[in-house]
């Protein structure tokens, strides 16, 4: 977390560097993206301590039943949010409209629009990340999800500096940066896990368990 963190605020004070809207506007998308991360962050975190019960348990099958329904229940719970940021982009807009002067919300509406569809192109991608990050690491395979994360970032975020040179530097730039770590996150993390080499990985050694 601290190694994506890093990376984020980099991405974050590059877009504050853009002007005082470019800044608002991402605030507040991030704000609105928080409905659709914080469960699924939490949805990770109960599948790798499902899955490192099931394995310590020797149910390698169990495990995968726990990783299939995860994945189910986050394309089912990010979907809803798909269409809100992507196809209902004005209605959930109008949510936040409320909460800042009208003259200010007009002037960043069009660039939290085009945001929010930023959002819900890599939502889906977000959420499945999530869920073999979680799985992976509740088998024990965190040391693959620490160098996987600190490369991915800091390499996307240097290639993001570095497309700069070629493309105009904006807020909108700066999102496909963001949108494109999400990708490359999703894909190598459910690589990983696709590999099976978390099944022979214990947390805890079954003859350390103590028996009922």
């Amino acid at each position: 977390m601290a190694a994506e963190s890093m990376s984020f605020s980099v991405i974050m004070l590059s877009v504050g560097s853009l002007g005082e809207y470019a800044m608002a506007a991402t605030t507040l998308a991030l704000g609105v993206n928080i409905l659709a991360f914080v469960p699924m962050n939490g949805l990770g975190m109960a599948l790798g301590v499902l899955v490192g019960q099931c394995l310590t348990a020797g149910k390698v099958k169990a495990a995968e039943r726990g990783v299939r329904s995860a994945i189910i229940i986050a394309m089912i719970y990010t979907s809803f949010f798909v269409l809100a940021y992507g196809v209902f982009t004005d209605w959930t807009l109008s949510l936040y409209a409320f909460q800042m002067p009208p003259e200010r919300f007009e002037t960043i509406r069009p660039i939290l629009r085009l945001l929010l569809r930023f959002i819900a192109a890599y939502c889906l991608f977000d959420a499945i990340q999530i869920v073999f990050v979680g799985a992976i690491k509740g088998a024990g395979d965190t040391f693959f999800v620490l160098i996987g994360s600190a490369i991915i970032g800091l390499s996307v975020v240097g290639l993001g500096f570095a497309g700069t040179f070629v493309f105009e530097s904006s807020v909108y730039y700066w999102w496909a940066v963001i949108s494109i770590w999400v990708l490359v996150m999703a894909i190598v993390f459910s690589s990983r896990f696709a590999t099976g080499k978390w099944k022979t990985m214990r947390v805890i050694e079954a003859d350390l368990t103590i028996a009922d």
